[in-house]
């Protein structure tokens, strides 16, 4: 009904959203990073990537100051709007830094209890973050340049490239990123045109990490209720509406990562009973598996194996 009803009347659906959540809190920013550098060590990428970019940043660019202060060189931002202003960022900024000056822990299940991926040790990796590496990366000049670059944003920076809106696959240069990764962001994307940018992106051997939550994010009673709505049901609620959920399943994320060049390297699914019964599933979801049925949220480590025709 809301969608029909922003159907006859458009300009109710023409608003865009507030906030995202999360990256207002610099400990969560802190602790998703660390998750991701640490998972992504675990999986075969070796060290610090050089450059990184983030799919839908947020409330901030906390997620990727912090990898540019754990040692990374550049970082770019790729969002649909500008969730965060300057002071904001700052603010992020002097609050991280001090967390790696301090080697905080990074936040476990019992400060962050929705953050994935969960990790068997919680306390600061100082086998990858090493006083050698944390004495460069947190050098005072360095800080100022970054400091800078936050203040003044500008296309000449050296540190943070943001494009908002992200909608060219051309923004970064092929063949040129180590890691690209994401946070509960991949729900909402095409899935042709992201997978296909990232795979033009990234180094053949680079990396890539996603959080990925294929629930209904709250949309329905059941949390995979998305399910049981045809397609011109679902589009009729999406109707007005400047993001919506995709409705992808694990298998889907899978399949795109493997026909784009991707060897997928490691899964960390996130279940919850399913209490659907095929009748009440729409006709383009009746042939899912049992797994995808449960999976509401899953992690996905994936390496660039080999170049494929991008498409654009």
């Amino acid at each position: 009904m809301k969608g029909l009803i922003k159907a006859v009347f458009p300009f109710l659906g023409s608003t865009k959203p507030q906030s995202t959540g999360g990256t207002s809190d610099s400990l969560y920013c802190y602790s998703t990073w660390l998750r991701h550098l640490i998972l992504a060590n675990n999986g075969g990428m070796i060290g610090i990537p050089a450059e990184v970019a983030e799919l839908g940043p947020g409330d901030s660019l906390g997620t990727g100051i912090a990898a540019l202060l754990s040692g990374s060189k550049k970082y770019y931002a790729l969002d649909v709007y500008k969730y965060w202003d300057e002071a904001y960022n700052l603010r992020i900024f002097d609050e991280l830094v001090l967390l790696f000056r301090n080697r905080t822990a990074v936040a476990g299940p019992e400060t962050f209890p929705k953050l994935t991926p969960h990790l068997d040790s919680y306390a600061f990796p100082s086998y990858l973050l090493t006083d050698e590496i944390m004495s460069q990366s947190l050098a005072e000049n360095r800080l100022t340049e970054i400091r800078a670059e936050i203040a003044k944003p500008a296309l000449s920076n050296n540190y943070i490239h943001y494009f908002i809106p992200w909608n060219d696959p051309a923004v970064i240069k092929n063949d040129s990123l180590d890691f690209v990764y994401s946070q509960s962001v991949l729900q909402y994307i095409d899935m042709t045109t992201t997978y296909s940018a990232m795979q033009g992106w990234l180094k053949k051997g680079g990396c890539m990490a996603h959080v990925v939550d294929m629930s209904s994010l709250g949309i329905t009673k059941t949390w995979n209720g998305h399910w049981t709505f045809s397609q011109l049901e679902w589009d009729l609620y999406s109707y007005g509406k400047k993001i919506t959920i995709k409705r992808a399943t694990l298998s889907d994320h899978l399949k795109y990562a493997q026909q784009y060049g991707f060897e997928v390297l490691k899964v960390i699914p996130y279940t919850k009973p399913n209490t659907l019964i095929k009748e009440q599933l729409a006709d383009e979801f009746k042939q899912l598996n049992v797994s995808d049925l449960e999976t509401e949220i899953a992690y996905i480590f994936s390496k660039k194996i080999s170049n494929v025709s991008q498409g654009y």
